[in-house]
């Protein structure tokens, strides 16, 4: 038969290892003993048990001190224990803050009678701790050598019997319940201050109220006697009253908005007591009209053969500051565009030209609204004869201020120097206006079998955050490196024009990006014999240096690398359009070499870096 027991002291450890038990034995765990080898009817572990004869005491004043006797017993005789210490747990509201009182000593020896004596002083304001919930503290003691075995202690807080234990709350509230303004917006708040039974403090018992502004950048307070700004605002004796108005300007300049409230008063024992509180305010910037698309770096997903392009679209108002709303944005790119109606079939091939036309291209546009927000693209040409008007877009982008024209435009068909706008366009007529017409796939004209090439934005919705800004990422095949894109953004949609309505608005942006993948380089490096005085032609194809691909139809720039005599370029793919199909389409260039000197030489590429497309 095996009994089960705990091991309360390491006494008991070092007695069963005379047994041949484990020295080791956690004084937390369980023992068995086996009875069959051995009786045993009582092991040597402590047997001191702590009692408080007075289990409730209560508090009457502040930092009242008492004396706590804690008696210790043996357990087994009932007879005083007289050794050890006996040590006292605070509540865990100790941690928060709170007080609790303290004790003169958090360990206290136990007396020749078996009795530890403690010495403790109740917290320093009885009636601010009632006020704040905290009405009682419950203390536990122990015997050092028995942990597991407590007595606890309730120590309660009670002042006078007059004493009215009330909690208080400030707050304050809008005229329209909202904590949010616009810009040049005025708004009127209002301060309630209420005992714990929602019931309003007499006009009479609020003696002050004090308001401050703590950043009059973004909003001031008006003074009601004179209307003039200030950043503070106190009302004493016959206007310091109860559900107290006061009213905050904002001006240009969005953020937050803080507002500190104090109000002192007299509580319901007849004392001055004073509550604050911290009103913050947001101020929503305008609605957005200017846009930037900025690019912020590159890297490699080889899990799905793409490189992954970064921008940061950031977003501001007319008094720039940034849209700190956050509205959601629309975002895509165009990889491909449409063949211009100069062509002389429309078919795209390796020299057909792009519909693109910037600020250094011919036949600009013009928006011409034509009623129920309803727009149309105008050009002085036939530019829009080959366009695919079931896949392709419209891009447009530069001519300074005009935001509200630029962006991505879903089209439809009115002639060939004519596109109608499937979107709703809220602008003015603009003129001198760039434009683009594509898609977001490219087919590879050097390849025999149509593939084609896709980029993807990673959303096609993204959100700024309060810095009015996001960061959004362009996914795309190893063989769009190199390759110029149209990246656009949108506001479509309603957007925050003030805190308590919305603008109908749709603005835009858009850029000319060349995909710059990363990790060019190249294969080919030549060793040249000494006294080579005779140029040759070597080639360097260009390769993606971190997957199996060619770095194909794209321009690049370089620097010769080693110490061989390099003369002219006699071809490079630079110099033709980046469509080509020359070298099978991948990337190279050829240059002249010699080595006059007395020791060979290496000769190669290096530095090599993604150039523009067109």
């Amino acid at each position: 038969m095996k009994q089960t027991i705990y091991a309360m002291s390491v006494v008991v450890a070092l007695a069963l290892s005379g047994c041949g038990s484990n020295s080791s034995i956690d004084p937390a765990k369980p023992v068995e003993v086996d009875n069959d080898t051995g009786t045993v009817d009582e092991l040597n572990v402590s047997t001191a048990v702590v009692v408080i004869n007075e289990k409730e005491i209560s508090l009457s004043n502040n930092s009242q001190t008492i004396t706590i006797p804690v008696k210790v017993y043996d357990k087994n005789t009932n007879a005083p224990y007289k050794e050890g210490k006996v040590r006292v747990k605070l509540p865990s509201k100790v941690l928060e803050g709170t007080d609790v009182g303290y004790f003169n000593e958090y360990e206290v020896d136990v007396s020749s009678s078996g009795i530890a004596e403690f010495t403790y002083t109740g917290p320093q304001d009885l009636k601010k701790e009632i006020d704040s919930g905290n009405t009682e503290s419950i203390f536990e003691f122990y015997h050092v050598d028995n942990p597991t075995q407590k007595a606890d202690l309730t120590v309660k807080y009670e002042p006078t019997s007059d004493y009215v234990p009330v909690n208080y709350t400030l707050s304050s509230v809008s005229d329209n319940n909202k904590y949010v303004m616009g810009l040049k917006e005025t708004k009127s708040f209002t301060i309630y201050l209420k005992d714990d039974s929602g019931n309003l403090i007499d006009n009479a018992d609020i003696k002050k109220i004090t308001i401050n502004d703590e950043n009059v950048p973004v909003g001031t307070l008006i003074n009601p006697s004179n209307n003039e700004k200030t950043d503070s605002l106190v009302y004493e004796d016959d206007d310091a009253v109860n559900t107290k108005s006061f009213t905050i300007d904002t001006d240009e300049v969005s953020g937050l908005l803080p507002i500190d409230i104090k109000v002192d008063f007299k509580d319901a024992n007849d004392e001055m007591k004073s509550i604050e509180i911290k009103m913050n305010i947001t101020v929503f910037s305008g609605p957005a009209t200017a846009l930037s698309i900025s690019y912020a770096g590159v890297e490699a997903d080889t899990a799905h053969a793409k490189f992954i392009e970064k921008f940061v679209v950031t977003a501001t108002d007319a008094y720039n500051n940034p849209v700190n709303s956050k509205p959601f944005i629309a975002t895509g790119a165009m990889v491909e565009y449409a063949v211009d109606g100069s062509s002389d079939d429309g078919v795209r091939d390796t020299t057909s030209p792009r519909l693109w036309h910037g600020k250094f291209n011919d036949y600009h546009g013009k928006i011409e609204p034509i009623g129920d927000n309803k727009a149309q693209f105008e050009v002085g040409s036939d530019v829009f004869k080959y366009v695919d008007y079931d896949n392709d877009k419209m891009v447009v982008f530069g001519a300074g201020y005009v935001y509200e024209a630029l962006g991505k435009w879903d089209i439809e068909q009115v002639s060939d120097s004519v596109i109608g706008f499937k979107d709703n366009y809220f602008g003015q007529e603009r003129e001198d206006l760039f434009y683009a017409v594509g898609h977001n796939n490219r087919q590879d004209l050097c390849a025999d079998d149509g593939r084609e090439y896709v980029g993807t934005m990673k959303s096609d919705t993204y959100q700024l955050d309060d810095t009015g800004s996001v960061l959004v990422e362009f996914n795309y095949d190893y063989h769009l490196t190199g390759k110029d894109i149209m990246v656009w953004v949108n506001f479509t949609g309603y957007q925050a024009d003030n805190a308590d309505g919305n603008k109908s608005t749709r603005i835009g942006e858009a850029r000319k990006h060349t995909l710059r993948g990363m990790g060019l380089t190249t294969p080919n490096s030549y060793t040249i014999p000494k006294e080579t005085d005779d140029e040759s032609t070597y080639r360097f194809n260009i390769h993606h240096q971190d997957v199996a691909e060619w770095y194909q139809n794209g321009h690049f720039g370089f620097v010769v690398t080693g110490k061989c005599t390099v003369g002219e370029i006699i071809d490079w793919s630079n110099y033709h359009d980046a469509r080509s199909c020359s070298n099978e389409g991948v990337a190279y260039v050829d240059i002249n070499v010699s080595n006059p000197s007395d020791n060979e030489c290496v000769v190669s590429l290096g530095n090599i870096v993604v150039s523009p497309e067109f």
